[in-house]
């Protein structure tokens, strides 16, 4: 059980494809780069009013983003978003959430960007390698961020039925395989160090998968950051919530 629950980790179900709701993606350059020996696909717009990075979640795709990267554009920023391993386009990883956190500090650490928006499980490669690194940003955006790693283990536990002892014997097998402690893991103490960069953290009220308190207590842990909170919405359908997407351009423009 401790096996499937690890492989259940580390493989994030392949979701279906929804109808695109603007030819956004047929405009952008599509490129595929070698990374661990994986094809990774990216996409870019460019433009001259700023340079974007979005990091989508866990178990989503660059598409997800398609209503905010089509107002981004829209307003001439210059975008970079990316299907991580195992996501959207991108080749199949047996350690997905190893070659995601690489990929994500790879761009973070190695490309001229203004600008970093996340999306869930994105802010975690994003704060780890803020900490860890020295990086020019102006500003950063969090969308429904996760907290302590141990909790989103707890919640995908949770949903399949997994006991206490299993998690255990994953929590043990991942800081064996990743070399880091699962249980010092969390957005809140990583951010914490960064204390050069503003940002903004938008959150639904009504989200299920990462409740809010988590993204208070990443806010209580961020110097300089401020948390706004979407009413009566919930953790994918802030992606497409005009408000989300007002709340962004209004930022960045400040």
């Amino acid at each position: 059980m401790a096996k499937y629950f690890y492989r259940q980790l580390n493989n994030p179900r392949i979701k279906k494809i929804t109808p695109s709701k603007s030819n956004i993606f047929a405009l952008s350059t599509k490129k595929i780069v070698k990374f661990n020996g994986l094809d990774i696909v990216t996409y870019r717009w460019q433009g001259n009013n700023g340079k974007v990075l979005i990091i989508h979640g866990w178990e989503g795709r660059a598409t997800n983003f398609e209503s905010i990267i089509k107002e981004l554009v829209n307003q001439r920023f210059d975008v970079t978003i990316f299907d991580a391993p195992s996501h959207g386009s991108s080749a199949k990883s047996d350690t997905t959430m190893k070659d995601f956190g690489e990929f994500a500090q790879h761009l973070l650490k190695s490309t001229d960007i203004d600008y970093v928006i996340t999306h869930s499980f994105g802010a975690v490669p994003c704060s780890f390698t803020l900490s860890e690194n020295c990086i020019d940003l102006k500003k950063i955006i969090f969308i429904a961020p996760p907290d302590h790693f141990t909790d989103w283990i707890n919640d995908v536990a949770k949903l399949i039925g997994i006991n206490q002892k299993i998690i255990d014997i994953t929590l043990e097998k991942f800081k064996k395989d990743y070399d880091m402690n699962p249980y010092e893991m969390s957005v809140s103490r990583w951010i914490k160090n960064v204390n050069n960069i503003e940002g903004l953290i938008i959150h639904g009220e009504k989200d299920k998968i990462t409740p809010l308190e988590r993204a208070i207590n990443v806010n209580s842990n961020w110097q300089g950051s401020r948390l706004e909170v979407i009413p009566n919405i919930g953790h994918f359908k802030i992606l497409d919530s005009k408000n989300t997407t007002s709340e962004i351009l209004k930022y960045l423009k400040d």
